[in-house]
């Protein structure tokens, strides 16, 4: 099996189904997919891959339970599932795939040409380092050389599904960014603060605030509050949860660390499913502050209201999480 296009057919079969491991076979790999101990049980991986450096192609499994958003108690114990094939272009230590590229590539296709190909497709790239198309059943990433302008690869994955929503009725209002930036500064048992976050767990994290200084709501509602010291009080304050300010909040994407995406408005008119080069036109200025990597980077911008923390992923061109900070609070702090 050398087609692309029959390669993308079997995303999301078994990683014991005939087909799979007959398109295995073809590609001369030996191993079957099967999850490995983790290194760290704190932090388990649940992808397995299978590249053929020989043929320039990779196949990529992954554990259903963690690919579906099934119950987390399943991970490890779920099939395996086919989550992602590459193609290889002019891929450094990799030869380049012989069979015919799906959607009508060619290898030799420039990445305008790339984009003229894949423009059926029911939305537009967003483009940054990479070029992401999002269809019904899975994501398409291509990346070309920026000095050579050659396909490097084409990748085709199926997205982490979210988790299913809670079961409420009715759902708390969630605060807007201003809402929740106008209570920089609050105790986190504030009347404000019980009003606005109470809803939404807050009443729970006070032993977490009080030790850690950190309320995690990402598994429930996306969002995690970080309360810093406030520096009117002395250190040896006997209150220490009294002694520390609400002065960020984190806003999640959809399965970022396992988290539910917040649901409420972004700032800045902002969305999850940006690019870099979109996300700053939005915010409306150049950023203070950005890195990029091949995977992931961050832009930082100090507004009058907050300081914005976009954390991005550079291989589907989105927001991994958005980090507002109590203005001044940003210095010497972790994102």
């Amino acid at each position: 099996m050398t087609r692309g296009d029959d390669l993308v057919g079997l995303l999301g079969a078994p990683a014991d189904d005939p087909r799979v491991v007959d398109a295995l076979q073809s590609f001369a790999i030996r191993w079957p997919p099967q999850l490995q101990e983790p290194v760290n049980p704190d932090d388990p991986n649940y992808y397995v891959w299978r590249p053929s450096s020989a043929n320039g192609f990779e196949f990529g499994f992954q554990d259903q339970a963690h690919l579906c958003g099934l119950d987390p108690s399943l991970r490890g114990k779920s099939p395996l599932v086919l989550s992602s094939v590459c193609f290889y272009g002019e891929h450094e230590g990799v030869r380049p795939f012989a069979g015919d590229f799906p959607f009508g590539v060619l290898l030799g296709d420039s990445r305008s040409t790339v984009r003229a190909k894949l423009s059926r497709i029911e939305v537009g790239p967003r483009i940054h380092i990479r070029d992401v198309w999002d269809t019904s059943k899975f994501r398409i990433v291509a990346e070309h050389d920026p000095r050579s302008g050659a396909l490097d690869s084409f990748l085709v994955k199926l997205p982490l599904l979210p988790w299913p929503p809670l079961d409420e009725d009715p759902a708390p209002k969630l605060p807007t960014a201003d809402e929740i930036v106008a209570l920089f500064g609050q105790a986190w048992h504030s009347p404000d603060m019980r009003r606005v976050f109470f809803p939404l767990g807050l009443d729970a994290c006070g032993p977490a605030i009080a030790t850690r200084h950190a309320a995690d709501l990402r598994r429930t509602r996306g969002i995690e509050l970080d309360f810093f010291a406030d520096p009117s009080r002395g250190e040896d304050n006997p209150i220490k949860d009294k002694g520390a300010a609400f002065s960020a909040v984190k806003l999640y994407r959809a399965r970022h660390l396992d988290a539910r995406p917040w649901a409420g408005r972004l700032p800045c008119g902002l969305e999850y499913d940006l690019a870099y080069p979109e996300i700053a036109r939005r915010v409306g200025r150049p950023p203070d502050e950005h890195r990029d990597g091949r995977l992931a980077g961050y832009a930082l911008w100090h507004l009058p209201a907050f300081t914005l923390h976009v954390h991005v992923d550079n291989v589907d061109n989105v927001i991994f999480r958005l980090s507002l900070y109590r203005p001044g609070s940003w210095q010497g702090m972790t994102p």
